[in-house]
């Protein structure tokens, strides 16, 4: 499998909304080494948020990836909800539609519970935002991270571009040199 993306956890509870809905039966734990999720019994955590939704506009138009897989690194007992919603133009509502569902039982950290997806709408009206939720089915559970992955593989390596805003542009057009410079010296100097 290929990592494609992974969720995000927020570094403090101030912006924790913009990744995860969290029930009161479930909170992220910022104590741990890297943040994960804890659970308590139908603690519910849902990533039907800005920065952990699955886009299909953007997969179908800029990629061609066509099979895609949740891996989610679990402890505990689960019950594992994938859905698409979509932005009903007519309206403000959005309509939501259960692609998956299954419970998991005795996961454990370490052995990646896979979740394959369906595939992705290339109708642009029905395109939407995937995202999964989290039901806590033990006393208590964990999540450690979970990844968007694929079993294709990549078409071409990915490329770095450098971005430059108007600020000393034209020392970075005409002697690039002196500008990598200063930044390794500013790094070196730090």
């Amino acid at each position: 499998m290929h990592i494609v993306g992974r969720t995000k956890l927020p570094k403090s509870a101030e912006v924790a909304k913009l990744y995860l809905q969290c029930n009161d039966k479930a909170a992220i734990d910022y104590s741990a080494e890297t943040p994960e999720v804890v659970f308590a019994l139908q603690g519910l955590i849902s990533t039907n948020s800005y920065f952990n939704s699955l886009y299909e506009k953007f997969y179908t138009r800029y990629t061609t990836l066509d099979k895609l897989f949740y891996l989610l690194n679990l402890e505990g007992n689960f019950q594992i909800s994938v859905y698409r919603e979509i932005s009903i133009k007519s309206s403000e509502a959005n309509c939501r539609q259960l692609l998956f569902q299954e419970k998991f039982f005795n996961c454990k950290i370490g052995k990646a519970t896979e979740i394959e997806l369906p595939e992705l709408q290339q109708i642009q009206t029905e395109r939407g935002r995937i995202y999964f939720e989290l039901e806590c089915l033990s006393q208590s559970g964990k999540l450690r991270e979970s990844f968007l992955a694929t079993p294709q593989l990549p078409e071409r390596e990915v490329s770095v571009t450098i971005v430059a805003c108007t600020f000393q542009k034209r020392l970075l057009l005409n002697e690039p040199s002196k500008l990598f410079y200063r930044i390794n010296y500013y790094r070196a100097n730090r």
